[in-house]
C-alpha cells in the first residue's frame, strides 16, 4: 500500500523547510498579461500558433508560484521563438549604412541572437523540471559551467560584425552588418563563425536531454509520470533538429528555405503541451484547482449574467406594453435576485465542473484531532470550551498556511489537510502539536502518503480512509506516519521509531506504522524554528 515518488518530495538528506511562496500579485499579473499581447501582436499573424502555447502555459505557472522558474522559461521562449519569427521591416543596405531606426536595430541583434538562445532555454527547462531547479551536487556544478559557456556563446554572437537575420520578403535568412557590434575589425572575430555557435548550445541541449531520461530511470510514480511527457516532447524535438540537419544536407536549399525544419517547427509547440498536459494530469502546482475555480466561478457568472439580461429585457417590454414605462426598481429587483441565485448555481454547477478535471492524484494526507475533547468540554463548560476550540482551530489554520497545506474539511475539532510534499506535511505536524500544546492541549496526528480521488477541491478514495485510521491509532501527543510517509522523507530530519504491523478497520491489509521518536522530536522542531 505504500506509494512514493510524489512530485517534489525532497530525497536528500536535509530537506530544506517548507515556505509559503504567494501567488503573483495584481501588478505582476497584469504585466505578465502585457508581455504575452505584446508578444501575440509581435507573431501576429504567422508565429502565433507557436507563440500561443508557451504564453498560455508560462502565464498560468508564473502566476500560480512565480517563485518557480519553469513559468518564466516558458515565457521567455515564447519570446525567443516570437523574435525567430517576426520578419524585420528593412534591407541588407539600411543595415550597411545604418538608417535603421533604434527598435530595428534592437530587434536585430536579438534575433541574431535568439536561435542559440532557444536551445539554451529548452537545456534549462529539461534540468529544472518539474522541481523548478537547478540540480544539486556533482552535476549542479557542471550544469552551471556549461549555462555559462552557452551565455558567453550568445554574448559572443549578439556582438559578432554580422548577424543573420530574417528580412521581410526575403525567403531565407540574411546576412547583415550587426549594430551592436564590439570593435568590428578586430582580428579575433575570424576564429570563430557566429553560425557555429548554435553547435555547442545544441550539444548542452542534447546532454539536458539525455540526463533527462536518467531521472526518469531513477523516478518513481508520479514523478515518472510526470518527466515521461516532457522527455518525450523534447525526444521529437530532438528528432526534428537531426532530421532537419539530414535534409538539408541531402535535398539542397531545403535548410536556406525551411523545409528542413517544418518537423521542428511542429515538434516545438509539444514541449509546452507537454508540460500543461502533466501540470493538469498530476496536479503539479494545483494549477487543476485554479482552472476548477475559474471554470466555476466564470460559468456561474455567464448564466447568471445571461439569465439577468434576457429577464430585464423580456419584462421590461411587458411593463412597458402594459403601462408605457419602464421601470428601474425592476432592474434592481432582478440584480438583487441573480446575486442571492449565486451560491445555489455554483454549488448546482460544483459536480459537473469537477467532472472536466483531471480524477486521482497523489498527495500526502494529514489527519489531527484533539485528545480527550469530550472530557474538556466536561471539565470547563461549552462556553470557555468555545473560546479553547476557536484559539485551536486558529492555531492549526496559522501552521496550515505557515507550511503551504491546503485544508479540506474540518468537523468539530478533527482537521483534514493535503500538503504537496511528505516533508511539508511532517513538520506542519510538528508546529501543530507544538502550538497546540502552548494553549493547554494534546493533539493526535496521522500522516499518509497515497493516491486519491480528485473531483476539483474534494478529496476521497480508500488512502483518505487509511489516513483517518492512522491517526485514530495514533497515541496521546502522537504524529503517527504510513511507511509510504516515512520512506518519503529524511530520517536524519525526521528520526522515526517503528510502531508494528497494524489492522486498520475498513482498509485492507496489515500496515506498518511509524511515530516521530518523543526523545528527539523536540530536536527536530527546534531545527524547523531555527530556519
Amino acid at each position: 500500500m505504500s506509494n512514493r515518488g510524489a512530485i517534489g518530495v525532497d530525497r536528500g538528506k536535509n530537506p530544506a523547510p517548507e515556505r509559503v511562496a504567494p501567488e503573483l500579485g495584481l501588478v505582476g499579473r497584469i504585466a505578465v498579461i502585457g508581455i504575452v499581447i505584446a508578444g501575440a501582436v509581435v507573431v501576429l499573424p504567422g508565429g502565433i500558433l507557436l507563440f500561443i502555447p508557451f504564453a498560455i502555459v508560462g502565464t498560468l505557472l508564473g502566476i500560480r508560484r512565480p517563485h518557480t522558474s519553469i513559468g518564466w522559461i516558458l515565457l521567455t521562449l515564447g519570446w525567443v521563438f516570437a523574435l525567430l519569427l517576426t520578419p524585420i521591416d528593412a534591407t541588407a543596405k539600411q543595415f550597411a549604412g545604418m538608417v535603421v531606426s533604434w527598435p530595428v536595430r534592437l530587434l536585430a541583434v536579438a534575433q541574431g541572437a535568439a536561435a542559440p538562445a532557444s536551445f539554451v532555454l529548452l537545456a534549462l527547462l529539461a534540468l529544472v523540471y518539474p522541481s523548478g531547479r537547478i540540480p544539486k551536487r556533482p552535476w549542479g556544478s557542471a550544469v552551471r559551467v556549461g549555462l555559462v559557456l552557452c551565455l558567453l556563446l550568445i554574448l559572443y554572437t549578439a556582438i559578432y560584425p554580422v548577424i543573420s537575420v530574417s528580412l521581410r520578403g526575403q525567403a531565407t535568412d540574411t546576412a547583415v552588418r550587426n549594430p551592436a557590434a564590439v570593435l568590428p575589425n578586430l582580428p579575433l572575430w575570424g576564429l570563430v563563425e557566429p553560425g557555429t555557435t548554435i553547435f555547442p548550445c545544441m550539444a548542452f541541449a542534447l546532454a539536458a536531454v539525455i540526463s533527462l531520461a536518467v531521472r526518469y530511470r531513477r523516478a518513481h510514480h508520479v514523478e515518472r509520470q510526470q518527466l515521461r511527457w516532457l522527455a518525450a516532447a523534447l525526444a521529437t524535438v530532438a528528432v526534428g533538429v537531426i532530421s532537419g540537419f539530414v535534409i538539408g544536407y541531402l535535398v539542397p536549399g531545403s535548410a536556406e528555405s525551411g523545409v528542413a525544419w517544418v518537423l521542428v517547427l511542429l515538434a516545438v509547440p509539444c514541449v509546452p503541451i507537454a508540460i500543461g498536459i502533466a501540470v493538469l494530469r498530476y496536479r503539479l502546482y494545483e494549477i487543476d484547482t485554479i482552472i476548477n475555480r475559474a471554470l466555476l466561478y466564470g460559468s456561474v457568472t455567464v448564466l447568471l449574467l445571461a439569465a439577468f439580461g434576457i429577464a430585464n429585457i423580456g419584462l421590461q417590454r411587458l411593463l412597458e406594453s402594459l403601462t408605457g414605462q419602464r421601470s428601474d426598481v425592476l432592474t434592481a429587483g432582478l440584480g438583487i435576485g441573480a446575486a442571492v441565485a449565486y451560491g445555489p448555481m455554483r454549488r448546482w454547477l460544483r459536480p459537473l465542473v469537477d467532472r472536466l478535471l483531471p480524477g486521482r492524484a497523489l498527495l500526502t494526507l494529514l489527519f489531527t484531532d484533539i485528545v480527550g475533547s469530550t472530557e474538556r468540554i466536561v471539565d470547563l463548560g461549552d462556553e470557555r470550551w468555545r473560546v479553547l476550540l476557536g484559539r485551536y482551530r486558529a492555531a492549526v489554520r496559522q501552521e496550515l498556511a505557515r507550511k503551504r497545506g491546503r485544508e479540506v474539511d474540518t468537523a468539530g475539532d478533527a482537521f483534514f489537510a493535503t500538503f504537496e510534499r511528505p516533508s511539508a506535511g511532517v513538520s506542519c505536524a510538528l508546529a501543530i502539536r507544538s502550538a497546540v500544546e502552548e494553549i493547554g492541549l494534546q493533539a493526535r496526528t496521522g500522516i499518509h502518503l497515497g493516491e486519491c480521488e480528485m473531483r476539483g477541491e474534494k478529496v476521497s478514495g480508500i488512502e483518505v480512509h487509511a489516513a483517518s485510521r492512522i491517526m485514530a491509532a495514533a497515541a496521546d501527543g502522537e504524529i503517527l506516519l504510513s511507511g509510504a510517509v516515512r520512506d518519503a522523507i529524511s530520517d536524519a530530519e525526521f528520526p522515526t521509531a517503528d510502531r508494528g504491523d497494524h489492522e486498520l478497520k475498513g482498509v485492507p491489509g496489515d500496515w506498518r506504522l511509524y511515530a516521530l521518536e518523543p526523545m528527539r522530536q523536540h530536536a527536530a522542531e527546534s531545527r524547523i524554528a531555527e530556519r
